[in-house]
Order: C-alpha cells, then sequence, then structure tokens
C-alpha cells in the first residue's frame, strides 16, 4: 500500500504537469481552502480539479485558494473570520 504522502504528491505533480497551475501553486491554494472544501464534501481529487480550473482563468493561486474558502463556507452558511 502506497503512502499516502506519496499518493498526494503524485496527484499534485500529475496535475502541475497536465494543466495551467504549478504544483507550488496547488499546494498554496490547497493551504487556504482545503479544510472548508473537506468540511464541504469534496476529496482531494475535487479538491485539486476546482483549483486547476479556476487559476486556468485567474492565474493565481492565493486567490482562487482564499475564494474557494469562501465559496465553500458560504454554501454551507458558515462564516469565519480572515
Amino acid at each position: 500500500m502506497a503512502n499516502p504522502l506519496h499518493k498526494f504528491c503524485a496527484k499534485v505533480t500529475k496535475c502541475g504537469n497536465n494543466f495551467a497551475v504549478s504544483s507550488d501553486g496547488l499546494a498554496t491554494a490547497l493551504q487556504d481552502s482545503a479544510s472548508a472544501l473537506m468540511e464541504g464534501g469534496n476529496n482531494l481529487e475535487q479538491s485539486v480539479a476546482l483549483i486547476a480550473a479556476a487559476n486556468k482563468v485567474v492565474q493565481d493561486p492565493n486567490s482562487v485558494g482564499s475564494a474557494l474558502r469562501t465559496i465553500s463556507l458560504r454554501l454551507r452558511g458558515t462564516s469565519t473570520e480572515v
């Protein structure tokens, strides 16, 4: 069985190699949004796909991560202090 960290790195690297976002950009956006997306029912693959799709347009992983966190929280009716 593969190490979970190895699986994570493989998914992020594969996406970074094939789409308009770097592996570093994905990691940056995930730092901001992962917990909110996970609480909203998204898994790692879905979260990475959302980030890659949004970053194709915005080209700013920091903004994408913050936006996805905010969207997820608002869809669930939750708020947080920034």
